[in-house]
């Protein structure tokens, strides 16, 4: 059952009983305690009812019995509890809520802190904890609101089990003599401890369904809640512990406050669009419309981070496009938001491109003569999505140590969003193909064509103990080893996948970063376009050295180690 409050209302909700035998009609009983006594103040044949005519702020508790057409009666559900309360004033919010009868899941008696900033002012009029099952406080709990910067407490209040404060939804409150006022710029951390094992906190541990749970109120974007969940277990500690995260990741401690009028636009969001185009940028951004809307919006432009900056335009629409650029220069923007009055926000996040035009390339460059590292036989798989449309005029697949091919491989194209196979092709040590860096090439028997707006996956399989694939494993010095090319044409995202059965579409997501963990390759050509070939330099292992060579020089001697067939594995020593 759940159970959720309004003005003198608590709506009830229940999933239909249907086993072992179906219900005909359901129950409804209420009591003032959670442990009883319990009256029955309905019989519905829905699994809902709303209960009216509540006092609100007082605690009600239910449970819901299911009965048959016989009028075999079920046992009771679990009880739920939650007090009804009157609307909030327009001006008010709370910053955290969690609703109401929600289970805590985690008994630590430390300091929970959540930060927050404060961009519009704001006026705390009371503090508030959480209430695990929304049926009384069984624990004495603090609250405090500190100065993220100083450490300073500027407000703190108790939460007693003989006086919790008014609950609303899942949380109780109290009043905050005098109201607290926040100005814009301050950095603040919302704080609650005394949890325990009789009255446990929330904690969502970044799980996106329990993250949805503690719902945050910007209170027209007065707040910005930021950064991540934060603890000590010394509860009389400011919590300088960094937590997994997200901003929201407790339901512990909170305010009520009210918003002030609104002096300046939000901050905007900007984006440039990617791949980069030829001698030209286009570029877009959010609207901005709390907590005061903006009229018009301020582009700069620079060819360095740090400026000089030169305002471009000053526009009211969402988007710019700016022509007229240098190929091969890079350029950075940001953007200012202004008020119909003049007022202005903080600049926006910067931006940067560097203009150039379509070229044909290797879509997944290997260095030559990189040392495989990883046996797995089944397929690896990595994603790109094709923003402008591309011609593939040739399949590869990477060839440790670039000296011929010790097992067959196959290299695929698929449509990533209905797992269509378009394109293959066979790689042996008979006829390995064309070495071009460290992989090796075979033409399409005719170009396979892809529009704008493909999501497709580039695949390989058939590694083994004699021919090994090469696993960044995320380390960064050989993340660096391996190069994209988008030809202002493609989008390298998401990250690697990969399934155990060779020659099957890899749907099991890999890691980051999107250089993948294991390579393959594509040779790709705008249609009007001829080929690149790009120039490399050649890497591999002796023992604990690393030899720098030209390619065809010396070979490196063919070693091998002990292998794991997972992919994702390190296999460096």
């Amino acid at each position: 059952m759940t159970v959720q409050p309004g003005d003198q209302q608590i709506a009830l909700s229940w999933p239909a009983i249907t086993q072992p035998a179906p219900a005909a009609t359901y129950r409804v009983l209420r009591g003032s305690a959670a442990e009883g006594p319990f009256t029955q103040i309905a019989e519905v044949t829905e699994p809902t009812y709303l209960n009216t005519g509540l006092v609100n702020g007082s605690v009600y508790f239910y449970v819901v019995r299911g009965v048959t057409a016989g009028g075999t009666a079920g046992p009771d559900s679990a009880v739920m509890s939650a007090a009804p309360y009157a609307p909030l004033p327009a001006n008010q919010q709370i910053a955290y809520l969690t609703a109401a009868s929600i289970s805590g899941n985690q008994a630590f008696g430390g300091a929970l802190g959540m930060d927050f900033d404060v961009y519009n002012a704001i006026v705390v009029q009371q503090l508030g904890v959480f209430d695990d099952d929304s049926d009384g406080l069984k624990l004495p709990l603090t609250a405090r609101i500190y100065n993220r910067e100083t450490w300073e407490v500027l407000a703190e209040l108790y939460f007693l089990p003989e006086d919790p404060g008014v609950l609303i939804e899942g949380m109780r409150f109290k009043p905050l003599t005098p109201p607290l006022r926040l100005e814009p710029g301050f950095q603040g951390v919302i704080e609650a401890d005394g949890y325990g094992a009789e009255e446990q906190l929330f904690n969502t541990g970044g799980r996106p369904d329990d993250v949805a749970r503690v719902v945050t109120n910007d209170g027209n974007g007065s707040l910005l809640f930021v950064g991540t969940g934060r603890y000590s277990v010394d509860p009389l500690q400011f919590p300088n512990t960094p937590d997994g995260g997200p901003a929201n990741r407790y339901g512990a401690g909170t305010f009520l406050f009210e918003t002030t009028a609104p002096t300046r636009p939000g901050v905007p969001v900007l984006q440039v669009l990617r791949p980069a185009e030829d001698a030209r940028a286009s570029l877009s951004w959010t609207e901005v419309t709390k907590p005061l809307a903006a009229a018009q919006y301020r582009l700069f432009r620079a060819t360095a981070a740090d400026g000089p900056w030169t305002q471009i335009t000053e526009t009211p629409a969402l988007s710019y496009q700016d022509t007229g650029l240098a190929n091969g220069i890079q350029v950075f923007y940001k953007l200012v938001a202004v008020g119909a009055g003049g007022q202005t926000s903080p600049d926006s996040n910067t931006v940067t491109v560097t203009p150039n035009p379509r070229a044909a390339g290797i879509a997944y460059i290997n260095p030559e003569l990189p040392e495989g590292n990883q046996a797995f036989g089944g397929s690896l798989g990595m994603h790109f999505d094709v923003a402008r449309p591309i011609q593939i005029t040739k399949l590869g697949v990477y060839d440790e140590y670039g000296d011929g091919l010790f097992l067959t491989l196959h290299a695929s194209i698929w449509n990533r969003q209905t797992r269509e196979k378009l394109a293959e092709l066979e790689f042996t040590p008979e006829n390995p193909g064309e070495l071009t860096g460290g992989s090796r090439f075979k033409p399409l028997p005719s170009p396979l064509v892809l529009p704008a707006g493909f999501q497709g996956t580039i695949v390989a399989y058939g590694y083994g103990a004699e021919e090994r694939l090469f696993n960044t494993g995320n380390r960064p010095d050989d993340v660096a080893l391996l190069a994209t090319f988008d030809g202002g044409s493609l989008m390298f995202v998401g990250t690697s996948a990969y399934s155990a059965t060779p020659g099957e579409f890899p749907g099991v997501p890999g890691r980051r970063p999107r250089q993948p963990l294991r390579r393959r390759h594509v040779l790709l050509r705008a249609p009007d376009r001829g080929t690149a070939r790009p120039h490399h330099r050649s890497q591999c292992r002796q023992g604990e050295d690393l030899l720098d060579r030209q390619w065809r020089s010396r070979r490196c001697p063919r070693r091998h180690r002990p292998l794991d067939p997972r992919p994702g594995r390190d296999l460096r020593h």
